[in-house]
């Protein structure tokens, strides 16, 4: 009986090694992190705009309001974006790129769409390496959806304002 559960121990005790050992293991390589997105009960129009007012400081290259697409230039360590406490940012060759893009839908019979921001982040860490692929925090993603939806929000509430004291 002791044998029985001795054996029955140790192959408990190892079947997590056996199960794990095919699993693959990732590199720095690879994106961790995909497009962040936001779905907003919004126009089209009141979405761009956001989107729009919330990319203001970002050297834009790609705007196209038919797509839906804003890309922006080639951004440089901590021209517009710096997170303090990612050392992967601190290379002295740090830079990246981000693509917004703007689906037009709906929910339940009302206007909707869906945001998606992706960062494209570039690192050399030293004149004799290549560029590397880095993975996103997804922290300056998160920043500009939250902008986009709190400028619909403010937008809102000002025409709701402006609505009140001209009907009064």
């Amino acid at each position: 009986m002791k044998t029985v559960l001795l054996a029955a121990t140790l192959i408990l005790w190892q079947l997590p090694l056996f199960l794990g050992g095919c699993a693959t293991t990732s590199t720095a390589n690879e994106f961790h992190y995909g497009p962040r997105t936001i779905i907003i009960k919004a126009s089209y129009d009141e979405v761009w705009q956001a989107v729009q007012q919330a990319m203001a400081n970002y050297p834009i290259q790609i705007n196209n309001v038919d797509e839906g697409l804003i890309t922006t230039d080639s951004i440089r360590n901590g021209q517009v974006w710096s997170a303090p406490f990612n050392e992967h940012y601190k290379y002295p060759n740090f830079t990246y790129r981000l693509k917004v893009i703007v689906l037009r839908g709906g929910i339940k019979g009302h206007p909707a769409c869906k945001v998606f921001i992706t960062k494209y982040i570039d690192v050399q860490k030293d004149f004799f390496s290549g560029v590397e692929h880095m993975p996103s925090d997804g922290l300056e993603e998160g920043s500009i959806l939250y902008r986009i939806e709190r400028n619909i929000q403010i937008q809102r509430a000002l025409k709701a304002a402006y609505q009140r004291g001209n009907s009064d």
